[in-house]
């Protein structure tokens, strides 16, 4: 009886782990000294465990090689070892990562969540339809490239006022948003 327990559990245990997925895109706002930076960590399934880069969008920097990747027992651990950084976190059940960044001897606590594909993140006014507008694509030619927008104007116009939305540094969304950091 006490070998069958022993077995049942070791199994549903190694189930448990092998249901938790760590592969994606990761974003966290690390927080120093009165200044917000994001990071974000894209996590890679491989034939060996897993890799991953570092993107720090605020200071344009992507790409960076993730030195080590591990994850075991719910914990994440990614180290870049020329940068002296090491993040280390728990996966949650809610789908974010809790855990401190270390850099030059200091750690600061930051929290990690999943990103979406931007395809699933993007709502379209026709996936929102509302009759009583058209929407006509802008597109602006500048001296350092393209500019996109959408012109959205009340079907019947009268008096009325106009808004302009324009997005600071980082992703944002049409209406502003910020549509990485929904968790």
């Amino acid at each position: 009886m006490k070998k069958t327990t022993l077995m049942l559990l070791a199994f549903f245990t190694s189930m448990t782990m092998f249901g938790q997925n760590i592969t994606g895109k990761w974003t966290g706002i690390l927080k120093v000294q009165g200044t917000q930076l994001r990071v974000v960590f894209n996590i890679n399934k491989t034939d060996m465990g897993f890799s991953a880069t570092m993107d720090s969008p605020d200071q344009g920097a992507s790409g960076i090689p993730v030195t080590t990747t591990s994850f075991e027992n719910a914990i994440v651990k990614l180290a870049i070892t020329n940068l002296g950084v090491e993040y280390e976190g728990t996966l949650q059940k809610d789908d974010s990562i809790h855990g401190n960044f270390k850099q030059a001897g200091q750690s600061f606590p930051m929290n990690l969540c999943r990103t979406k594909n931007e395809v699933e993140q993007t709502i379209t006014l026709s996936e929102t339809k509302d009759t009583n507008f058209v929407e006509e694509q802008i597109v602006l030619q500048t001296k350092t490239g393209k500019i996109y927008g959408t012109l959205t104007i009340p079907k019947r116009i009268t008096n009325v006022p106009l808004v302009l939305i324009i997005a600071g540094s980082g992703p944002t969304d049409r209406d502003c948003n910020n549509p990485m950091m929904k968790c």
